[in-house]
């Protein structure tokens, strides 16, 4: 066993795999490890990295705001929460309010709390579907895999298999909240076809029920839109986000429209850290920076590049998602091999399930950088 491989498992607990390399520092879409040898980042932390790695905007909103306030706490108001409340709130033609926290788990838990304290009725969710690991979000998680030993969990919940109308309906009686992601992330980058996106819709609004749109993975430009679900032409009653939005710090939210925007009274939920002002100073120059530089557009071109670049190859079945959030689906189960065969060429990118890797590069990645990243995936494709 490596020496990094040795001070990891002395130092943590055991609920990530052991990494094989650490990553040092970063420009672009470039990364760098310990031993100086260089990567194009394809995963940019779990679609996190929006505007890739030491974004100037960024650096610069960040060290401006800690030079004048880290920390209020959601007793006093700070002037970059509020600002970008009022920046989310502009991406959507509908009135929304906002709350801030910390993470995607943390966000898709007040969104949960809020739809029943509306409607304490049963909630639906997705089975594959991902929500997060706190206990909230794990019960909206169908994934057993995940739930196993964590026991019991909320209670309340039905689920649903992904794009099969008949199982909504058969499950819709009594049905307060739906919950789901427009692309299943975690689960495969595994797409909902229109007409079931639809069918949820319709479900929440025949029944009086609350439509969740999960937009951690999808949402703040990752698939060529600011909300992915409304360019669908779906209106959620909560869009929920997190990732992204803040390129590479804490940050979680939810959009709230309608009459839900009210429900939440003083007291009834909070986050200590939530709101704070590094993070929201950062995500204010994640908004600023995808429209000067027209990072949706670009997200839609790049995205778009993949598909064609990577189609043609005899071993891959099929390409999901869109954007830049893509799940390319192997014939083979050795996804994990040319994850690991692609690390060792100079490229990063992560496997979701044995035979679908997952791209989510910054959307900041170029032309050329698509096509040196699609070069190296063939070769690792072919080699395993």
């Amino acid at each position: 066993m490596n020496s990094l491989a040795t001070s990891w498992e002395e130092n943590f607990t055991k609920n990530y795999s052991t990494p094989n390399i650490q990553l040092v520092k970063g420009k672009g879409v470039w990364v760098q490890d310990k031993n100086k040898k260089s990567y194009l980042d394809f995963i940019s932390g779990i679609a996190v990295s929006s505007l890739g790695h030491a974004h100037p905007a960024v650096i610069k909103a960040v060290r401006k705001q800690m030079q004048l306030i880290a920390h209020t706490s959601n007793l006093f108001a700070n002037e970059p929460a509020l600002e970008l409340a009022q920046a989310l709130r502009s991406k959507t033609t509908r009135s929304a309010k906002v709350f801030f926290c910390n993470s995607g788990a943390e966000a898709n838990e007040a969104a949960f709390k809020l739809t029943r304290l509306a409607n304490p009725k049963k909630t639906l969710s997705l089975e594959n579907s991902f929500h997060g690991r706190t206990m909230g979000a794990l019960s909206l998680t169908g994934q057993v895999g995940k739930q196993k030993g964590f026991g019991p969990l909320v209670p309340g919940i039905d689920f649903i298999e992904p794009n099969n109308i008949e199982d909504l309906i058969s499950k819709s009686e009594d049905v307060g909240s739906i919950f789901f992601e427009p692309i299943q992330g975690e689960g495969g980058v595994v797409d909902l076809r229109i007409d079931f996106l639809e069918a949820l819709a319709s479900t929440a609004k025949n029944n009086g029920a609350y439509l969740v749109a999960d937009e951690v993975q999808t949402g703040i430009g990752r698939c060529g839109y600011w909300y992915f679900s409304e360019s669908l032409n779906l209106a959620p009653d909560v869009i929920v986000l997190a990732k992204g939005l803040a390129a590479g710090l804490p940050i979680g939210a939810i959009l709230v429209f309608g009459e839900l925007a009210d429900r939440f009274t003083p007291g009834s939920h909070g986050s200590t850290f939530g709101g704070n002002p590094i993070s929201c100073a950062a995500a204010l120059s994640v908004i600023k920076t995808i429209e000067k530089e027209n990072l949706l557009e670009n997200a839609r071109l790049r995205g778009e590049q993949i598909v064609r670049n990577l189609a043609s190859n005899e071993k891959v079945v099929s390409i999901s998602g869109a954007g830049l959030l893509r799940g390319i689906k192997l014939s083979s189960g050795n996804a994990k091999q040319v994850a690991l065969t692609s690390q060792l060429a100079g490229l990063l990118v992560n496997a979701v399930s044995d035979d679908v890797i997952r791209l989510a590069p910054p959307l900041i990645v170029s032309e050329k950088q698509i096509d040196q990243a699609c070069e190296i995936l063939h070769k690792s494709i072919a080699a395993t």
